[in-house]
């Protein structure tokens, strides 16, 4: 029984070893990495166990920047402007709120903002200033947690992506006097001086083929 066991076990091992090795660091913003990338990993590391992967989170403006500069491999990021990557799907943006404090009834609007670029951070303030509403920014940093915890004690509305929406918090839009909010293109950042890696190749195709119902050229 015990050299059947072995046997399996070394069967198994052979099955999860695609030949390649190596090291690959790949950022992702916070709000992104449970929903779209642990899935996708999950799968990449049972193909490819000899290669070893490293997960950077980082708002999508720190990550391009990276990128740039060959400290990630890959980046999974929110665009700001067409052209950059491989687009692989659009992520909604949304107010959220939490009842009973309703906190966007309150004038001037309290607002907790977090991890956008600065294009994107101008839009949403531009839709609320062409509501005429007032509003005030009571929390910034680029940690999505934190801006939840505000919003979840009562303290402001925000502006997230909806793969990060919470339960218990609520949906906001026009029925609560916040302006329709823009939808961000998600693509794949690959760093110009990875190209001859096996593992970098390996991670960044599996990332195309998993999201590929949903993929167009970017």
């Amino acid at each position: 029984a015990r050299k059947l066991l072995d046997l399996h076990t070394s069967a198994l091992a052979a099955l999860h070893r695609s030949g390649i090795q190596g090291r690959v660091t790949i950022g992702v913003p916070d709000d992104y990495v449970l929903v779209y990338l642990a899935p996708a990993l999950r799968v990449f590391t049972s193909r490819h166990s000899d290669v070893e992967v490293t997960v950077v989170c980082e708002p999508s403006t720190v990550l391009k920047a990276q990128i740039e500069r060959g400290e990630v491999d890959l980046a999974l990021v929110s665009l700001d402007a067409p052209g950059q990557g491989n687009v692989l799907f659009k992520e909604e943006l949304i107010w959220v709120g939490v009842e009973p404090h309703a906190a966007w009834m309150r004038q001037p609007l309290p607002v907790a903002v977090h991890g956008l670029s600065a294009p994107l951070r101008g839009a949403i303030l531009s839709a609320l200033n062409a509501q005429n509403r007032e509003y005030r920014v009571v929390y910034n940093s680029p940690n999505v947690m934190g801006q939840l915890a505000m919003v979840e004690s009562g303290l402001a509305v925000a502006v997230i992506t909806k793969c990060s929406l919470p339960p218990g918090l609520k949906r906001l839009d026009a029925r609560h006097g916040l302006p329709e909010l823009p939808t961000v293109d998600v693509a794949l950042l690959r760093g110009q001086r990875t190209h001859r890696s096996q593992a970098v190749t390996a991670l960044f195709t599996h990332l195309l083929e998993s999201f590929a119902p949903v993929t167009r050229p970017a």
